[in-house]
């Protein structure tokens, strides 16, 4: 399921599409002096610009492996080339 956000834009700008893994890191410490840490490895699928300067997400999992299988169906879907910028 995706959300729509913003504007319309046209896919015509974005003719690459990559997974860009973020780490997710959040912590708390309650009134019974317990610690919460949580860290976890968020992986985004971008779309990018022709210069690769300009990304939108579209969408982001926990799992890496349904990222890259959602990767690889919206590529195929879409029409865009796959790039890998790490």
């Amino acid at each position: 399921v995706y959300k729509r956000q913003g504007p319309w834009q046209s896919l015509e700008g974005y003719p690459y599409i990559t997974l860009i893994p973020t780490r997710d890191h959040s912590s708390g410490y309650s009134f019974s002096k317990k610690d919460s840490d949580s860290d976890e490895i968020i992986y985004g699928i971008y779309l990018l610009s022709t210069s690769k300067t300009t990304k939108v997400l579209i969408k982001s999992l926990k799992e890496k492996d349904e990222a890259v299988s959602e990767l690889t169906n919206l590529a195929e879907q879409i029409g865009l080339k796959v790039i890998n910028l790490g």
